[in-house]
């Protein structure tokens, strides 16, 4: 894994992530498509591009490069979300909310798995309680 230097946390997260077409794979990963083909289908990506992000998500950690063959064809690989990768998914669901609410409906919305119930992200603070976003500023960590 590549050493980022620069201290503020959403930079370094941009310079991984924040490239053309990146939150968009991420996208297609969280509605469990995993094979280049169907990424570059579903997306319209050109391959290069295709090739050079997810080698760039696999070298930062957040897919795992997996061996498949079918019969008949040769070795292909496919991108599984780690552990990393799915922690990224309320970044798509804020981006997501964001455009539904100033941009008008997408044509998705996230559910709970379990209950089949609509889900969104809030902010709450450590002990758990809602904090309306409006509240919300940074400060320097010391």
């Amino acid at each position: 894994m590549l050493e980022l230097k620069n201290n503020c946390s959403i930079k370094r997260t941009l310079e991984i992530v924040g490239e053309t077409w990146t939150l968009l794979i991420l996208r297609e990963a969280s509605w469990g498509v995993r094979r280049f083909q169907d990424f570059q289908t579903f997306l319209g990506i050109p391959r290069a591009v295709l090739s050079e992000r997810l080698e760039k998500l696999v070298e930062y950690g957040i897919f795992e490069k997996t061996p498949y063959k079918e019969p008949g064809a040769r070795k292909r690989y496919q991108y599984e979300p780690t552990k990393a990768g799915i922690k990224l998914l309320p970044v798509l669901m804020a981006l997501s909310q964001w455009g539904d609410e100033h941009l008008g409906k997408g044509s998705a919305r996230m559910i709970d798995k379990a209950t089949r119930e609509e889900v969104f992200l809030k902010v709450v603070s450590k002990n758990g309680d809602h904090v309306p976003v409006e509240r919300v500023r940074p400060v320097v960590r010391r």
